[in-house]
């Protein structure tokens, strides 16, 4: 289960549901006989309201007839997030071409990309000069904005979720 899917805390809930089903030639009870939960997860964040999210849940369940015979079976629930932020960057990833106003040395390029994730997600960016192929970074945030010389620039953002799934974009500079 992904906990980007809009439907994931159904079928959380359909999954802790599930009670197998055994046959015999005599009468047969089925009985959860233990629930382990384990966090392979521990970064995992949750903000769809379960505590128990990010983790594994162990269940064996025992079939037992009416003469004594017992079968076990295992079932493994697990609940991740393997889906990268949808990233966006500054002017939806088009080409920025700016000027540098008369008398100024500098002009100041407004760079902020943002993300959307099931969980917080962190930035950072590296800001390239691709004339001199210069590169500076990486620097923690999602917010570049700077005062930039004659000439062109790349800055590539990346954006991580806790669980370590990432995407990048970049836009490009010409002053």
């Amino acid at each position: 289960i992904n906990c980007d899917d809009p439907n994931a805390d159904a079928y959380l809930d359909a999954a802790l549901a599930l009670t197998p089903m055994a046959e015999d030639n005599c009468y047969l009870t089925v009985e959860l006989y233990s629930d382990e939960t384990t966090d392979p997860y521990t970064s995992c964040i949750s903000y769809l309201g379960y505590s128990d999210i990010f983790k594994q849940r162990f269940r064996t369940w025992k079939a037992t007839d009416a003469c004594g015979n017992s079968a076990f079976y295992s079932q493994t629930i697990s609940y991740q997030d393997d889906t990268a932020p949808a990233i966006s960057c500054p002017n939806g990833g088009a080409t920025i071409d700016t000027v540098v106003d008369a008398g100024a040395c500098t002009t100041v390029v407004s760079l902020e990309a943002s993300a959307t994730d099931c969980q917080a997600v962190s930035f950072t960016y590296v800001l390239k000069n691709l004339a001199t192929g210069s590169i500076a970074g990486p620097f923690a945030g999602s917010d570049a904005t700077q005062a930039f010389t004659t000439g062109s620039y790349c800055v590539e953002f990346t954006a991580m979720d806790p669980c370590g799934n990432s995407s990048s974009c970049q836009t490009f500079i010409n002053v």
